[in-house]
């Protein structure tokens, strides 16, 4: 087929011909057609719904940057373009974020941009992150941008925080630097939105990475981030509010919503496993009629429970255990060890402790009798660390009150 018969073929068609020049001219005429459709929800639109991760994923590389360029147009402009984010997205991080051009890599990161606004965030948000473990470093130093950008430019209502910041220590361990180099943009730019909420999920980093990110977040001052770019439906939200101000008397001013969610730095941390890491003789040993090894068996677990996030699971037997010693243990070195452990086993689960709560609280109230400070210090972390698992207001305080006159 020559020039001027495929140059006489519907849009679409030539969008599909198995020569890029064809393909590229179809392009071309998309990007008008898109640009230039009046309405959003236009019938023309459904006919390149199929094709739209084609346009991204071309295999011309002349014609893939003028296919991103309308891909672009098209999420921008075409309400219909959501049913297509998987695939797209799938050929994005694919076939265009790891291309050569920079030029690609830009439009690439626009479409990402685009149907995140279009509120598409989280299938976006997932191909970037399955992008973190692609074999081609300059593929996982895209995806960091993209998410990078994605932060800057949206905020932490859009774009969840704790995913990003999981994968963090892993990229910084990469032995690409520039992998690493963006990861560490990435880093100074979460801290912008939560501050040192961020600092117990990268303690794992090296002293010399920590000491260039504090430098760097010493940069940032105290004036809070605050996103630059909507989603559609926070547009209209904003433009209904500017509307009524505009409408209301001069002087009166609305409360700004903040723009950043709270975050706790507990929710950022890796569950630990403790269970799977408890040894194998460890309740035998408790149970010994030596003092040294029940010791053994308290300081493997007092080491264990210092994990600041621990995997919710059965831990029983493991209280039972504890309890066992806060209560009858005679060496009351072990005593105190063991209430540290239950402050630990507390700390770590929070909420997920609340089962345990009235197995434990009747028996480290009775053994506030101990008149040795140390065995009534580790009493007090315990119940005090019990008490934060549960919600239950003013007897939290009336407790502490009595074992605090106990003490």
């Amino acid at each position: 087929m020559g020039d001027e018969e495929w140059d006489k073929l519907p849009i679409d068609q030539k969008c599909e011909h198995k020569l890029w020049k064809a393909r590229q001219a179809g392009y071309t005429e998309a990007l008008k057609l898109f640009n230039q459709l009046p309405d959003g929800k236009s019938a023309e639109f459904a006919k390149f719904v199929p094709l739209i991760k084609k346009f991204v994923g071309d295999s011309n590389a002349v014609a893939q940057l003028k296919g991103l360029e309308a891909a672009l147009a098209f999420v921008e402009n075409a309400n219909i373009a959501v049913k297509a984010v998987g695939e797209v997205m799938v050929a994005v991080v694919n076939k265009a974020l790891n291309q050569p051009k920079a030029r690609a890599k830009e439009l690439g990161a626009s479409i990402c941009l685009a149907y995140i606004e279009a509120e598409r965030p989280e299938p976006v948000l997932d191909e970037l992150l399955k992008g973190l473990d692609n074999k081609n470093p300059k593929v996982v130093a895209a995806c960091i941008m993209v998410l990078h950008s994605a932060l800057c430019e949206f905020g932490t209502k859009v774009v969840q925080l704790k995913p990003l910041v999981k994968a963090l220590p892993r990229l910084f361990e990469s032995r690409d630097k520039m992998v690493r180099d963006e990861a560490r943009l990435l880093a100074i730019e979460a801290y912008r939105w939560i501050r040192d909420a961020i600092r117990p999920a990268l303690q794992c980093l090296t002293p010399v990475q920590l000491k260039e990110l504090e430098e760097e977040w010493e940069k940032l001052g105290s004036t809070p981030a605050r996103p630059t770019r909507f989603l559609r439906s926070q547009q209209e939200a904003r433009a209904k509010v500017e509307q009524q101000h505009a409408k209301s008397a001069v002087g009166t001013v609305e409360p700004e919503e903040s723009d950043s969610v709270a975050v706790d730095p507990y929710d950022l941390l890796e569950p630990f496993a403790l269970l799977s890491k408890l040894p194998k003789d460890f309740f035998d040993k408790i149970e010994a009629k030596k003092w040294q090894e029940r010791k053994e068996a308290l300081e493997s677990l007092e080491v264990l429970v210092k994990q600041p996030r621990l995997e919710p699971g059965d831990y029983g037997e493991l209280v039972r255990a504890l309890k066992k010693v806060i209560a009858k243990d005679l060496n009351v070195m072990l005593v105190a060890l063991a209430a540290k452990c239950l402050a630990g086993l507390a700390s770590g689960l929070r909420r997920k402790f609340h089962p345990y709560v009235g197995q434990v609280v009747p028996t480290l109230l009775e053994k506030f009798k101990e008149k040795k400070v140390n065995v009534v210090q580790a009493l007090q972390e315990a119940i005090d660390a019990v008490f934060l698992t549960v919600s239950i207001g003013p007897k939290v305080q009336s407790a502490n009150n009595v074992t605090r006159g106990n003490a």
